[in-house]
């Protein structure tokens, strides 16, 4: 949505631009665009609670940016574009317009670096998840092998084929705790 926004409001700047602009258009299409970003900051605190569990750095960087001079100064600065062009003030439309759009695309350039680090903690955790898996399935592997071939020379009186007997139920859990 960020990126609708900066393309947006880049479109807001190029029509402005032209030769006889309809100020209430853009006025109307730059209120839109403070309605946006209200939604914006809405969803940035909707995803810093989903991402808490996961990443609390990736949480706390994106309630960082949500609470910056940087989120303030954009929507002060997409206020008074619209409010420049509902009086035909051409140049400081374009100012705030203009700054309204470098802030939005530095908000956008910081939501992907703090999207990017959220996904490389999540795959670093998966992949140690899943190598303790691993290891943990091996391991189950190998105590059942051991088994297997201690079993082979038992007798059927043997006192030892009880505790193989407890040792396999042992695996037998583990293996099933494993799968789940």
């Amino acid at each position: 949505r960020l990126e609708e926004m900066v393309k947006e409001q880049s479109e807001i700047m190029e029509d402005l631009s032209e030769m006889d602009p309809n100020m209430n258009d853009l006025a109307s299409r730059e209120r839109r665009q403070e309605q946006d970003f209200d939604k914006i900051k809405d969803s940035m605190d909707e995803a810093g609670s989903a991402m808490q569990e996961f990443s609390p750095q990736s949480a706390q960087d994106l309630q960082e940016l949500k609470d910056s001079d940087l989120v303030k100064e954009t929507e002060q600065e997409l206020n008074d574009a619209r409010k420049s062009m509902q009086k035909n003030d051409m140049k400081n439309s374009k100012g705030s317009g203009e700054q309204a759009q470098e802030n939005l695309q530095e908000m956008l350039n910081q939501a992907n670096l703090i999207q990017q680090s959220y996904q490389e903690q999540t795959v670093a955790e998966m992949m140690n998840l899943f190598q303790r898996l691993v290891q943990g399935v091996l391991t189950l592997s190998q105590d059942q092998e051991r088994m297997i071939i201690e079993s082979k020379g038992l007798k059927s009186r043997s006192p030892r084929l009880v505790q193989m007997a407890v040792q396999q139920g042992k695996v037998r859990s583990q293996t099933n705790q494993a799968i789940e």
